[in-house]
């Protein structure tokens, strides 16, 4: 899995190590939170402001 923004990749590797709270917030530029039930992720988005 791979995670890029603006044509520049953040990250590569396994799910679990791309999907993570820090990763998602500065791809999409939100404040995000990743929780992990039976082995899927799901994304929480707490803000639609920048993250800093």
């Amino acid at each position: 899995m791979a995670l890029i923004k603006e044509g520049k990749l953040l990250c590569q590797g396994f799910k679990a190590d791309v999907l993570t709270d820090k990763l998602i917030s500065e791809a999409f530029d939100v404040q995000a939170s990743i929780t992990w039930e039976e082995e899927r992720p799901w994304l929480r988005v707490k803000s639609g402001k920048p993250v800093k």
